[in-house]
């Protein structure tokens, strides 16, 4: 069920508090960057972190995408906006740079980007590993694969941030690619419900989550 446009604007300021804790800790992304959203899903992950880096382009990869951009924009230039999100929504709108999305396999990985700055990737390889996209391969093999195809796309020099549930540790893929270690933390926090467009509030449903960052070398 689409959202009103209150909550649009309400799931995205969610979503950037969730990017700014993942992305805490990374080296210096340059202005102007280029990211990738693997698993980008309904697209919010992919703008949040296109306005919390001013990227000048940004692109969602997912098989099964299916983002609400065109109602999150409508909502964004025709209402006020939370005080946070000014600034970073005008750059954007007066630029007239939006994410563009890519209905793609990561695991085949056939047409990905290429000379990326940063990929991001929240709760991908978990989800691939049990085969909860139906994809057709999977356990150790997709990962492998996934992680390969992912590294292809950033450039030299370029990072790679992963946020993934802390039920199965990726270290051990990550180790077998030419990869620098930056920084791994383990943190906890309230998931976003997408429904009410609020966090939920139980202790019961604190994500216990890792988050990687690597350097490509």
């Amino acid at each position: 069920m689409p959202l009103d446009k209150k909550n649009l604007i309400q799931r995205l300021a969610l979503e950037i508090e969730d990017i700014r804790q993942d992305i805490a800790g990374l080296s210096r992304i340059p202005r102007n960057c280029k990211i990738a959203d693997f698993g980008c899903g309904d697209g919010y992950t992919t703008l949040a972190i296109m306005l919390e880096l001013d990227a000048s382009e940004c692109i969602g990869v997912d098989h099964y995408a299916q983002h609400q951009l065109d109602e999150i924009k409508d909502a964004i230039i025709n209402d006020s906006l939370p005080s946070d999100l000014q600034e970073p929504i005008q750059k954007l709108t007066n630029g007239e740079r939006y994410p563009t999305f890519l209905r793609e396999d990561i695991v085949i990985g056939e047409s990905l980007p290429r000379n990326l700055d940063l990929a991001y990737c929240k709760k991908l390889l978990g989800n691939i590993y049990t085969g909860e996209y139906n994809n057709s391969i999977k356990a150790d093999d997709g990962v492998n694969r996934a992680i390969s195809n992912i590294i292809k796309t950033i450039k030299l020099g370029g990072q790679l941030c992963l946020v993934e549930k802390d039920t199965k540790d990726f270290t051990p893929y990550l180790k077998q690619h030419n990869l620098e270690f930056l920084r791994m933390c383990r943190i906890r926090r309230n998931t976003i419900d997408i429904l009410r467009t609020e966090r939920t509030d139980s202790s019961a449903q604190l994500e216990q989550l890792f988050i990687y960052h690597y350097r490509k070398i």
